[in-house]
């Protein structure tokens, strides 16, 4: 399942505990909707249907569902909803904030509902909300500034863009907003690509490695074999051997020659020996070109 898919199945579909809770989740909802004044009401609105289903879920369980029926300020046209509620009721919502039994991520995770998306490009996760008010934005901040979750934020044309682009703060703001199945997806994700990402690293260390041994080897064969066709005298009885086994096992390491040789050498002996055989030939003329 997608992330995107998970985190609204898990942020619609939370368990509803108690009216303090819900009032505080709903409070948070309105606060982030766009408003506009109709006669004595204020209409609400919101392109993203599924908040809409909350709220439904929500209504039946504060104490405000007491002044009207939610029916009564529901408005279904097409695929266009909206919410009409009177001033007061409208009011006393958003007032829910200033009382002292308010759930304050709970508030959180209405807002995140309605302004809030996690995204998952190739660099990373962040998690970015968009504000239309800038008091609910600074609530949001201070909220996050008060439990160590470090977030960057900027004025977009009356926009307040707000995003978290620590993997660990965006797993720590998802518990504290109740979607934990989605901070394991992320951290799951994560691992996963982290493990793809080290095991790319690691062939194309493999690669590199294997083509630079291959060029070495091709390089020690050259002058080797220049020094055994053109000048054989100049080659040392000590490092005969070690020639010799070089053009019979071209594809092993320094490591492996120093092995094959009577007796064993050390990786250094061999590669001070080749340095040693490189410079003969030089001497006799021997160049890349060669």
């Amino acid at each position: 399942m997608k992330i995107s898919t998970e985190r609204w199945d898990e942020w619609f579909s939370a368990p509803i505990t108690d009216s303090v809770s819900a009032e505080s989740e709903l409070s948070g909802i309105v606060a982030c909707m766009k408003s506009r004044s109709e006669g004595g009401s204020v209409v609400l609105s919101l392109p993203r249907l599924w908040v809409f289903r909350r709220f439904r879920r929500l209504w039946p369980k504060v104490t405000w569902s007491a002044d009207c029926e939610l029916n009564d300020i529901l408005r279904v046209r097409s695929r266009h909803v909206s919410l009409l509620l009177p001033v007061e009721l409208y009011r006393k919502i958003l007032a829910r904030s200033r009382r002292a039994d308010f759930i304050r991520w709970t508030w959180a995770r209405g807002v995140y509902g309605c302004t809030g998306s996690i995204y998952n490009p190739r660099r990373g996760y962040y998690c970015l909300m968009r504000f239309h008010s800038k008091t609910v934005f600074l609530s949001v901040k201070e909220l996050l500034d008060g439990s160590g979750i470090t977030c960057s934020y900027r004025e977009n044309g009356g926009v307040w863009e707000l995003s978290i682009r620590d993997l660990q703060h965006i797993m720590r703001f998802c518990y504290f907003i109740g979607l934990e199945s989605v901070a394991s997806a992320l951290e799951e994700q994560s691992m996963m690509r982290s493990s793809r990402d080290l095991a790319n690293k690691q062939a194309n260390c493999d690669s590199a490695n294997i083509r630079r041994s291959v060029a070495t080897s091709r390089e020690h064969r050259a002058f080797i074999e220049f020094l055994i066709q053109h000048h054989p005298e100049l080659i040392p009885e000590k490092l005969a051997p070690l020639a010799h086994v070089r053009l019979e096992y071209p594809e092993a390491s320094l490591s492996d020659l120093g092995d094959l040789l009577r007796p064993q050498v050390s990786k250094s002996t061999v590669k001070y020996r080749l340095n040693k055989l490189r410079t003969i030939a030089e001497t006799a003329g021997f160049s890349t070109g060669n």
